[in-house]
């Protein structure tokens, strides 16, 4: 039995609706699959300063093995990747008074300097204004050392270079954060330096340390 004209005008009309609503539920779907992606922040580096406490060997550094440390430091992102590449300069010092009694009171002051650079990997948190990294690479590192005899303003001094590798990690708060925008960052970083080689007054030691520093910065 061939179907009516009626029959045939329903069945139009109810794949017309089904039609319909199929395509409004793509439009709806469609905007909010946008605005998630452009509501992901898109990390592409941080530019920051570091304050904290280094420690050096207190058998080659002794009085000042304990030193303020300061530094600089700049990370730029691959494109869509976590990993990204660090330069810095940081540098430390610290001095101190010390009897001797052949001397009388020495002031001993202690510095380092150094330059470096190396990978990172960055871990970015989900629905939260946090990433943590962790990076290595190669150091180039400065040690000096000034005795100061104070009852005569004698001075004595020496320094040394060395290379040497550096392993680091931490984490970052991004503060006000929005997509494409820089912002400030605060965050904490633990660092290691190893393998370095330094003679000072003829006596072989080295520039090796431990440090823990307060990061203040802009993140792009």
């Amino acid at each position: 039995m061939s179907k009516t004209p009626r029959s045939l005008l329903c069945a139009g009309l109810i794949a017309c609706q089904f039609s319909c609503l199929t395509s409004h539920a793509v439009a709806v779907q469609d905007p909010v699959a946008a605005q998630a992606t452009e509501a992901s922040p898109k990390r592409t580096g941080e530019v920051v300063l570091l304050v904290g406490q280094r420690n050096l060997d207190s058998g080659d550094w002794s009085p000042v093995e304990d030193q303020t440390a300061f530094g600089l430091e700049g990370n730029v992102r691959l494109q869509g990747q976590n990993l990204s590449f660090d330069v810095g300069l940081q540098g430390s010092t610290d001095d101190s008074v010390v009897f001797d009694p052949s001397l009388g009171d020495v002031r001993v002051t202690g510095r380092t300097g150094e330059i470096y650079a190396g990978p990172r990997y960055n871990i970015d948190f989900e629905n939260a204004p946090l990433s943590a990294f962790l990076g290595g690479g190669l150091t180039v590192i400065n040690a000096w050392i000034e005795g100061e005899q104070l009852s005569t303003a004698t001075k004595v001094d020496d320094d040394d270079w060395s290379a040497g590798g550096y392993l680091h990690a931490g984490l970052l708060v991004h503060i006000a954060e929005a997509p494409g925008s820089v912002h400030a960052v605060l965050g904490v970083d633990l660092r290691t330096v190893f393998a370095t080689d330094v003679t000072l007054f003829d006596v072989s030691g080295d520039a090796d340390y431990t440090q823990i520093a307060v990061i203040v910065g802009l993140g792009l």
